[in-house]
């Protein structure tokens, strides 16, 4: 039951109950369903910019659903998600930029400045997205809501299986320089599910 990809799994959840809350956050809630289609739309809009399968993508995002959606939309690709933590400064997150060959960056705007820093240092970014929860537009720079929320859901099946990589999770590097650590779909489906059998917890449940 663990053998399925991130999105496999994601898909079996949200047949059971599509109208049941999935996350909430500040004055948002998002119904499985609705999930579903803006990380299929967040899909859309990566494809779009040439995100294919194994490409990797980085996020400099602080706690949101932005993340959430870009991570499971990048799953349906077959692409890889490589988060930088957002505490960290322009040195380490260009190391991650170039360790991990990320070719599109998605920050949020309040790690602007730091994140630009970041990209001088990365050739191979060749595209930003923002995360802008001001509504104000920045010039030059696409809103990612604004973008994937003009999408349609991605429909076209891709060639995911569970042994690929989802993401690339850099370690803290309290040693040395941080170490690019491989989790696949089939990892994070066998912990979600390990996880919740191990707590007991059922539909009711909510987790922070």
């Amino acid at each position: 039951m663990w053998s399925m990809t991130i999105g496999e799994f994601l898909d079996k959840a949200i047949s059971l109950r599509p109208g049941k809350t999935y996350l909430y956050f500040r004055d948002q809630e998002v119904s499985f369903q609705k999930f579903r289609d803006n990380s299929l739309r967040s899909a859309t809009l990566f494809r779009e910019l040439g995100v294919q399968k194994e490409d990797r993508v980085c996020l400099l995002l602080p706690n949101c659903p932005e993340f959430l959606y870009a991570w499971m939309g990048l799953s349906h690709l077959g692409a890889i998600c490589v988060p930088i933590n957002p505490a960290y400064k322009e040195e380490e997150g260009s190391f991650i930029l170039n360790s991990g060959g990320a070719e599109v960056f998605l920050v949020h705007q309040k790690l602007l400045g730091v994140a630009q820093e970041m990209r001088e240092r990365a050739p191979s970014v060749r595209e930003v997205l923002v995360v802008n929860e001001s509504g104000e537009g920045i010039p030059g720079i696409p809103d990612f809501s604004k973008e994937f929320g003009a999408r349609s859901p991605f429909s076209v099946p891709a060639e995911v299986k569970p042994q690929d990589t989802s993401m690339l999770m850099y370690t803290s590097g309290t040693t040395g320089r941080p170490k690019g650590v491989i989790v696949t779909h089939e990892m994070y489906v066998a912990a979600g599910q390990g996880y919740a059998t191990w707590v007991e917890a059922s539909s009711e449940d909510r987790f922070f």
